[in-house]
């Protein structure tokens, strides 16, 4: 389904087309209110937004259909979410799980960690969960985590059948957060953490690579000679790291 934007935004282009991920314009009602109407789209390869389903007609010209329908791209989302979802019942020690933030100091996005202790916090309404993972002694909330795919377990089985190994990490507290990234990761993060800190108007006196290395980038644990390489870098350089 293709929807034509009706306005100019920051995000939408008038007369533009885009494609709908998820569609909610039926009449509902939940706990006797109205459900919001919207229509997702996919802005890029990477990014969908919501918005209101009048900012939209259909690729004729008319208004949007009063129905709810979702794209193959949002059931495929739907699925790897139950897939992935941790629960009491889906996760035992001894698994792996993958992380999802970049808030911890010792933990890297997106790399797996096994998991060594599980905890469960039952409340009177609701309950949740907490992790140890290999080389920390710390529990996570497992919002931070999400569990291997499928297809990621059946690759570390094979990997462990042939000896192989897998490209899991420990917590490692001894080493930076910066220095556990590529040279290639590293580059990429730098320059975003220098681009954040241009743009931020709270950064008052401080400098740009002071402002990245003492806010943007605490977490990484990061000096100001860190940016130096990049410092030394001319502009198609910086560009070709970009890509």
């Amino acid at each position: 389904m293709k929807v034509i934007s009706k306005i100019n935004t920051g995000k939408l282009v008038k007369g533009m087309s885009y494609d709908v991920i998820k569609l909610m314009n039926s009449v509902q009602r939940k706990n006797g209110y109205f459900v919001r109407k919207f229509v997702e789209v996919k802005l890029n390869d990477k990014t969908s937004y919501t918005f209101s389903v009048k900012n939209f007609t259909t690729d004729t010209g008319e208004e949007l259909p009063e129905i709810d329908w979702n794209s193959d791209i949002h059931k495929d989302r739907l699925s790897e979410y139950e897939e992935t979802r941790i629960t009491p019942e889906t996760l035992k020690v001894g698994d792996y799980v993958v992380y999802l933030r970049n808030s911890h100091v010792g933990l890297v996005p997106n790399k797996k960690y096994k998991v060594t202790n599980i905890k469960v916090n039952t409340h009177t309404r609701w309950s949740d969960m907490e992790i140890q993972i290999e080389g920390s002694h710390r529990f996570y909330k497992t919002y931070s985590f999400r569990k291997c795919t499928i297809e990621e377990v059946r690759k570390m089985s094979l990997g462990f059948l042939f000896d192989e190994g897998i490209e899991a990490k420990k917590v490692d507290y001894s080493k930076r957060k910066i220095d556990q990234f590529t040279e290639e990761e590293k580059n990429k993060i730098l320059l975003g953490l220098i681009f954040a800190a241009s743009l931020d108007r709270n950064r008052n006196n401080l400098s740009i690579i002071e402002w990245a290395t003492q806010k943007t980038g605490k977490t990484y644990k990061l000096t100001e000679k860190d940016f130096d390489p990049l410092l030394s870098k001319n502009f198609n350089e910086i560009i070709d790291i970009l890509k």
